[in-house]
């Protein structure tokens, strides 16, 4: 008796060879798609900053500055790997790095352990680099922003703890700005106008020094009655809560200098007074105070309690506050709205 055969018993079996080649062609597809799609992963990847406050995220105004940035920048992270700042400020520069068009290149030192290396840098940049932080150079110019700088660390006045607020985005932009411009801006603090004390004043006045040296300008108190016109070196006027209105031939010498073709003007008002002349020059150019108060209100069993120290957001309706859009700004003390 001998069983019916069917299609099946009919098919050959493959041999050695045949399931070799089988195999053989099935990793070729596999390492063919692998490196396809780790080529893939390479080129075309997308990022996220979980970060809560998007500390690892650059802003939208440096962003726009690297994009149009046409000269070749070094970062030295010149920091020991242990320091507080380490971290964040290498995840920093990476992020320069990587949005920069390849026009910035970065390196890091652990000055303790790299000796060799940071007494070369000393010698190249000219610069004794007796404190951490990061050295920029490019276009023949060199900066250099040292730890404290980045790293901010205020008392405060109930407490004997201190805040720490990390500004290595700040620091980094204002240092290459500064070497791509070169020569310092110049602004002018206008005083004599009842704004602050004698003593408060020159805080105030300290206090825009060093963000000028981070920002790359500088910054001078402007008595207006000394003076017949704005000073021709002025790339912008700060008037910060003027008490005593202006005059004619104040508001004179304010219109004269706005009609320049590079004009600023930085106003700063004090709700609890009449400024009517300053308002008027002010509301000329479309920006009328409104004499109100910003102010957060509630309903309590005591009563209604108000807060004028409220935080507010940047609108991204408004094409002055688009790159502002992520931030936020707390209005200290009271404040009025503009129209």
């Amino acid at each position: 008796m001998s069983k019916t055969q069917t299609p099946e018993d009919l098919r050959p079996v493959p041999g050695r060879f045949g399931i070799g080649m089988n195999v053989l062609v099935q990793l070729v597809i596999g390492l063919v798609i692998f490196g396809g799609l780790n080529y893939l992963g390479f080129r075309y990847y997308w990022r996220w900053d979980l970060s809560p406050s998007k500390d690892h995220t650059l802003s939208e105004s440096t962003l726009n500055f690297l994009r149009k940035l046409s000269k070749d920048i070094q970062i030295t992270v010149a920091l020991p790997r242990d320091a507080e700042s380490y971290p964040d400020t290498r995840a920093l520069v990476e992020e320069y790095k990587r949005n920069g068009k390849k026009r910035i290149r970065v390196e890091f030192i652990d000055p303790a352990r790299d000796y060799e290396r940071a007494e070369q840098l000393k010698v190249s940049a000219g610069i004794p680099l007796s404190k951490s932080g990061i050295l920029l150079q490019g276009v023949g110019r060199t900066r250099f922003v040292p730890e404290d700088e980045i790293l901010l660390k205020i008392k405060s006045s109930s407490t004997d703890q201190k805040a720490v607020f990390y500004r290595g985005e700040d620091a980094v932009t204002s240092a290459i700005i500064g070497l791509l411009e070169g020569a310092a801006r110049k602004f002018y603090l206008v005083a004599g106008k009842g704004s602050r004390s004698a003593e408060s004043a020159v805080e105030d006045l300290q206090g825009l020094r060093d963000i000028g040296r981070q920002q790359n300008f500088e910054v001078e108190p402007l008595n207006l009655t000394e003076i017949t016109a704005v000073p021709a070196d002025a790339s912008g006027i700060i008037i910060a809560g003027a008490r005593y209105d202006l005059t004619e031939r104040e508001l004179g010498m304010f219109r004269s200098y706005w009609a320049a073709k590079r004009a600023a003007l930085l106003v700063m008002l004090d709700p609890s007074v009449e400024t009517p002349r300053l308002a008027g020059f002010l509301t000329s150019f479309g920006v009328r105070p409104r004499g109100d108060r910003v102010l957060f209100a509630e309903v309590t069993s005591t009563g209604v309690r108000k807060q004028f120290e409220v935080e507010g957001v940047f609108s991204k309706e408004t094409i002055i506050t688009q790159s502002l859009a992520d931030s936020t700004i707390t209005l200290a003390g009271q404040s009025e709205s503009l129209d």
